[in-house]
């Protein structure tokens, strides 16, 4: 199994970094486009939520992201100390709702969840840990 363990500072300006390393892991063990896009996806959205809203203080914070590749799926571990927060406790968005009648928030973490159908939420030593896992043949076409 390959991996990578990447750990960023609470700031917006990591999530570039970010990026750019998953981006080359994903390309070293041959990921799928469509693979890289989910995890593109999914990064920039748990981590710019656990930024934005999952501290008080001021503090530097340290986020870990875990990428793994075994050939039949791909792995997605995101820890951090913030607040206390379960995303599979959330409300689904009403997709029925017009655009302007939508209350704001709640899509990024949908789609999340329709890119990464096994997704898994523990609090461990005081932090959030989020397992994301997208089996290989979510990427095949047929």
């Amino acid at each position: 199994m390959a991996s990578v363990h990447l750990t960023l500072a609470n700031r917006m300006e990591e999530l570039p970094r970010l990026d750019r390393e998953a981006a080359a892991f994903l390309e070293t063990v041959g990921a799928s486009p469509a693979a890289g896009y989910a995890v593109s996806l999914a990064l920039e959205e748990l981590v710019t939520n656990i930024i934005k809203y999952g501290y008080d203080d001021m503090a530097g914070h340290e986020i870990g992201v875990d990428l793994a590749w075994d050939g039949g799926a791909l792995r997605l571990t995101v820890r951090d100390d913030g607040h206390h927060f379960d995303p599979l406790t959330a409300p689904p968005p009403d997709l029925e709702l017009s655009v302007e009648d939508r209350p704001i928030g709640g899509l990024g973490l949908h789609l999340v969840r329709q890119f990464f159908p096994d997704v898994r939420y523990r609090r461990e030593n005081d932090g959030n840990v989020l397992e994301l896992c997208r089996p290989a043949d979510c990427d095949r076409a047929g």
